[in-house]
């Protein structure tokens, strides 16, 4: 141990002799997300109260990320298993599956094959190319996974198939869907198949189920009937195949050859069929060959379990109707493949809906229950890329505690470039449901577009791109989008609300490329590395809407030496973007820095798309200032005042001003709401500092620590509490709209008081708890529309609210003319209510005194 430290201590100091940053490598562990851990008995609140539970149970528990800063694997996670694909291995692109804790089911398998009409195998795991990773659809349920471009030849020449692997990922489910994509059309394909290799030494017990009935062994099977081939794996527990019934799966064999079990699942496909090409031209009726098969696994080390899960696989429900609504929906029926029951829904693009506030469009549906109790997820797939949110009423049109993850396509934004040239349009919402044996239940999913109440409604939700995408926006506005997996361009949409609205969408321009924590470490002082953005670990979704939107996405450092997350929430609000971000970084061991505010990054933002003639900023006198914006192409240091400090790029260049009219570009700001170091377990002082730098050609903005040499330790934190602000048209010659949103969100943050109830700490939204399902407050600061949250309910009803203002009491008429929106329910691990309503700000030096009650 003490060669250890010395040896850590001797590479530290060689390090910082030849380096700028020195520290000693390690695997950065974060504690896992919190468990649900639901609670609590609403039985009598709601005939819908094992769907509330049971939603509540599957929030944020999937999870998708990139091992390591390298990217040679990326795994998957829910409440049962973690699935690690292999993606840079020249040959072994392969999965391994293990429980939660670690322990392999299946190591380093699932391969797929195609055999052409002259009887050559190739696989894709021996593809030559990088593996790559999208994830299409994402959120608080479900995951839609693709790993792509295994092209199965170790070169890349002469391809003639493409592979798609794709991953339906759920709280308690998993599903792997297997596509062939041909690269020109083709006739030549004899075969399509999936392998599984399980070590028979690591196997107990076998069970495999055909039209026949149960095997204990692979002897005599019927390949054209298995429904399920099952392993029990020593110390691990029961890994099985679920196939389909759906007719996708021609044959599975299940046979032992050299110390492995080996499952091979043939897709249902003619030989010589003709398939297009991977735009969908080439004149022939098959686009692709697609099967699949749900990959189970438990603990129990007992089949009883399933083959049970295989029935209900085999049996899904049939007593499912729509009941009405607007939305003309249709049940299209259970599918195998991705697990969700499917009802097609109507859409509408943006205008319709922008033009139409209070359109929604419903469906009202019943599922009867059979013999059994099942956990379900309920898809609505809808024909348009505009769809924002969703919501879930119960049959007496009351408003349900169950978030609704919404995932789209808009169409047109150039997303991928094989797989998905036709870029098809859709907007679907997923919903867990749990339907108990034999009971009906009756409901309504909603399809939300601009309003909720009287209100914009504010919304997250996910984007299929190239790349994974969340959305952010209020109504059919955009305000931001987040991508998790790329750090250097983390929000590259980021809209403010008082520039020009386009003319033919309801949107704004977008500025900037705007990334947070990151260093990079410079050599002899001469010349930097590719630096340190860390790399995503996992994401906390808190509202998806329709109030407010609150997430939180964490990283760790590739360098080990500390991580970071990112809270980004957004109010409904109609002036400006305020973008509201709490960045907490927290060190887990040593690092030193030779230069810190050369060398790391707070928050940086840029142009982009054009270059500024200003910038404004506090300075350290906590006077506003404005200057010239750097043009020699080096780094010039702003010190900030302490007084909630503040800077921006303003008045865009005349040489980029045309990039405004193609809607590229405005002016941009930050202004630090809070800030503070620990270092010791003590406050430690130090200045903020803006680093900027300018040329012809860009613009940027670094916020940093005013101090060059400087170490943490373990323990150690830096957080900023902070709003971004993209703002006007980026013609203003001025940044008055900074100074006024620094002063009615920064000097007169929101927050709550109350003389008897409980205020709960939340520096972005005021959060008071009620008692006896009544809360009593005053709320102070903000502007424009804002949300406040009123928890500890144990009601489920419509919140009556009376809000006191200059002397006016007024009961809140939330709802629009649909009648039951207008507020957000959230069902709480303790088994309470949490409410949100929005209301605006006129005066953020006034007091808004609320009494709320359900």
């Amino acid at each position: 141990m003490l060669f250890k430290k010395f040896f850590a201590a001797l590479l530290s100091i060689i390090q910082l002799a030849f380096t700028s940053v020195s520290y000693v490598k390690n695997k950065p562990v974060l504690p896992p997300l919190s468990s649900s851990g639901i609670t609590g008995n609403i039985d009598e609140n709601t005939p819908m109260a094992d769907t509330i539970r049971y939603a509540a149970s599957c929030a944020n528990t999937v999870q998708g990320a990139y091992t390591d800063g390298g990217r040679g694997a990326y795994q998957l996670s829910n409440k049962q298993m973690r699935l690690t694909h292999r993606l840079s291995a020249l040959v072994g692109k392969t999965a391994t599956l293990r429980d939660t804790e670690g322990n392999i089911y299946v190591r380093n398998s699932f391969d797929v094959y195609y055999t052409d009409r002259n009887g050559t195998t190739r696989y894709a795991s021996e593809s030559g190319a990088e593996a790559r990773i999208n994830t299409i659809r994402l959120g608080e349920y479900y995951y839609d996974t693709h790993v792509r471009d295994m092209d199965f030849t170790l070169t890349g020449k002469n391809a003639k198939f493409k592979a798609d692997k794709n991953y339906h990922v759920y709280a308690d489910r998993l599903y792997e869907q297997l596509s062939l994509y041909a690269v020109k059309p083709t006739t030549d394909l004899q075969t399509f198949g999936a392998v599984i290799r399980i070590p028979a030494d690591t196997v107990t017990a076998v069970q495999i189920r055909d039209a026949a009935g149960i095997h204990g062994n692979v002897d005599g099977i019927d390949a054209a009937s298995v429904e399920y081939a099952a392993f029990d794996i020593a110390g691990t527990g029961v890994f099985a195949v679920i196939i389909p019934s759906d007719g996708s799966t021609g044959k599975v064999t299940v046979t032992m050859n050299k110390g492995y079990y080996i499952i091979d699942q043939t897709a249902a496909y003619t030989p010589g069929t003709g398939i297009n090409q991977y735009d969908e031209t080439g004149g022939y009726q098959l686009n692709t060959v697609t099967f699949g098969r749900r990959l189970y696994t438990d603990r129990t080390h007992s089949f009883e379990k399933v083959d049970k899960a295989a029935w209900l696989e085999h049996n899904p429900l049939t007593g499912i109707a729509v009941k009405g609504g607007n939305g003309a929906a249709k049940f299209l029926g259970y599918n195998a493949l991705n697990g969700a029951y499917t009802f097609s829904m109507r859409g509408a693009g943006f205008n319709t809906a922008y033009a139409n506030p209070d359109l929604q469009f419903a469906a009202s549906i019943s599922m009867t229950g059979d013999g059994y109790d099942r956990d379900i997820v309920l898809r609505t797939a809808g024909e348009n890329g505009c769809l924002e949110a969703g919501a879930l009423l119960s049959a007496d049109k009351m408003l349900l505690p169950v978030d609704v993850q919404v995932c789209k396509n808009f169409q047109g934004d150039g997303g991928e470039p094989f797989y998905s040239v036709l870029d098809r349009q859709y907007g679907d919402c997923y919903i867990p449901l749990h339907i108990s044996a034999n009971k009906t239940e009756t409901f309504t999913v909603l399809n939300l577009y601009q309003n909720w109440g009287k209100y914009p409604l504010k919304q997250l939700s996910s984007i299929e791109y190239y790349k994974s995408y969340y959305h952010i926006s209020t109504g059919t506005t955009e305000s931001n989008c987040i991508q998790i997996y790329s750090p250097k361009s983390f929000l590259p949409d980021f809209r403010g609300r008082s520039g020009t609205m386009w003319k033919e969408q309801p949107q704004f321009n977008s500025v900037g490329t705007l990334r947070f924590v990151n260093f990079q470490r410079k050599y002899l002082g001469l010349f930097g590395d590719k630096g340190d953005y860390g790399e995503y670990v996992d994401g906390n979704i808190r509202s998806v809407g329709q109030t407010y939107s609150d997430i939180t996405n964490r990283f760790a450092a590739n360098c080990g030496a500390y991580t970071y997350e990112l809270r980004h929430v957004e109010f409904p609000q109609t002036d400006e973007n305020r973008t509201f971000y709490q960045v907490k970084i927290d060190f887990l061991s040593d690092i030193t820095f030779s230069n810190f505010r050369r060398d790391f990054n707070l928050f940086y933002i840029d142009g982009n798309f054009v270059t500024f003639n200003k910038c404004g900023y506090l300075d350290e006198n906590n006077t506003a200032v404005s200057k010239d914006t750097v043009t020699s192409g080096k780094d010039v240091y702003h010190a900030l005042g302490s007084d909630h400090p503040y800077f921006g790029f303003y008045s865009v260049t005349e040489e980029t001003d045309h990039r405004i009219d193609e809607y590229f570009g405005s002016n941009c700001a930050f202004i630090v709401r809070g800030f503070s170091v620990e270092k010791g377990g003590k406050a430690f002082s130090v200045p903020l500092t803006v680093r900027e730098n300018g040329d012809s050609e860009a613009n940027s903005a670094c916020l940093t620590l005013d101090t060059k040499k400087i170490s943490f330790t373990a323990g150690d934190s830096i957080t900023v509490d902070m709003i971004l602000l993209p703002w006007g048209t980026g013609r203003e010659t001025n940044d008055d709209n900074v100074r006024a949103v620094r002063f009615d969100s920064a000097l007169h943050p929101m927050a709550a008081a109350s003389d008897r109830y409980t205020v709960q700490e939340d520096a972005v939204i005021p959060t008071v708890k009620s008692e006896n399902n009544r809360a009593e407050f005053t709320v102070t600061g903000g502007k424009n529309n804002v949300a406040v949250k009123v928890t500890g309910f144990t009601k489920l009803a419509r919140p009556q609210i009376q809000m006191e203002y200059g002397g006016v009491s007024q009961r809140l008429a939330l709802p629009s003319s649909n009648g039951y929106d207008g507020y957000s329910v959230k069902y709480e691990a303790d088994g309470t209510y949490t409410y949100s309503f929005v209301y605006t700000v006129t005066d953020p030096e006034a007091a808004y005194n609320f009494t709320v009650e359900v």
